[in-house]
């Protein structure tokens, strides 16, 4: 079969010819090095001995509108070139100095920066002789002490056998005994603030403390705690929250739109409970605190 239409082949393309490239420099990008490589070259294509127009502009003494409108231009330059680089380091992890564009590169590969734990340190109670009743420590027991010439706070707790602390009681010495060393002191300070529902979806509060310590954060709605988790996942009105921290660490507590998470109704108690602190600022040696408080005990008419 005969085609009726002519068909050639498409142009081939040739070598295209420019001027050789030669000396590129872009490490002198500072206000000196530009004004320096622009008179270079003014004096190159227009000086005396000039390639484009020779002879036709010398007026580059300091002081001239020239210099004045070279230094200007070489200032706008060094500035966006400084910009320039700072951009760029800010998208490596290897050179970014800003704390917030450190978080954004983290989420951008999926790592989540964690938030500062408490330094952590066995304590014990004694008395100066054991008594027939139970001396119970409200806790937490909030020690003010100084190390290093700052300021810290260590709240105590009773652990469990793990030395974990025991949030929700109290310490107690049993009747018959003089110590208890079943104690847990931890660095920062606990916050409880509450505040009224709005009945809107995807309810968010913000701590007004930061940093906020890791795994610290508990909510109660009218009275009932509610259950952390990672993800609004079942698509469940189910009792729970997420908390998301910023480049502070302050905690941002978000709750569900009644689909995915429940919301807390209009009106609600919601009581939102953390600690603040963290850091190896609470690291202390061993013997460093002697503590002395009184408590009351039931049954006696005075303080041990």
């Amino acid at each position: 079969m005969e085609c009726p239409f002519e068909i050639k082949p498409f142009a081939q393309s040739s070598l295209i010819k420019n001027e050789k490239i030669f000396n590129l420099n872009y490490t002198n990008q500072d206000f000196w090095s530009l004004k320096t490589k622009l008179i270079e070259f003014i004096r190159e294509r227009f000086g005396e001995d000039g390639t484009v127009i020779p002879n036709t502009f010398n007026d580059l003494v300091e002081g001239s509108i020239a210099i004045m409108l070279i230094e200007n231009w070489a200032f706008i330059a060094d500035t966006l070139s400084f910009k320039m680089d700072q951009m760029v380091n800010e998208l490596f992890i290897d050179t970014v100095t800003e704390t917030d564009n450190a978080f954004r590169l983290c989420k951008l590969v999926g790592f989540k920066p964690t938030p500062p734990i408490p330094s952590r340190s066995l304590w014990t109670a004694s008395l100066n002789a054991s008594l027939i009743n139970d001396v119970v420590i409200p806790t937490p027991v909030i020690i003010d002490v100084v190390s290093d010439d700052i300021p810290i706070t260590i709240e105590l707790f009773a652990a469990d056998p793990d030395n974990n602390p025991i949030y929700d009681e109290n310490i107690i010495i049993p009747a018959g005994a003089s110590s208890n060393s079943a104690i847990v002191g931890l660095e920062g300070r606990t916050f409880t603030t509450i505040f009224t529902g709005t009945g809107l979806n995807l309810q968010s509060y913000a701590t007004d403390k930061a940093p906020v310590i890791y795994d610290s954060i508990s909510v109660k709605v009218d009275g009932s705690l509610w259950e952390q988790v990672e993800y609004f996942t079942d698509s469940q009105p189910r009792k729970e929250y997420r908390v998301e921290y910023d480049s502070s660490y302050r905690a941002y507590i978000i709750f569900g739109n009644n689909r995915a998470g429940l919301n807390p109704p209009k009106g609600s108690r919601i009581e939102i409970k953390g600690r603040t602190g963290g850091g190896t600022i609470g690291n202390i040696v061993t013997g460093f605190v002697d503590y002395r408080k009184q408590f009351s005990v039931f049954g006696l008419n005075y303080n041990v």
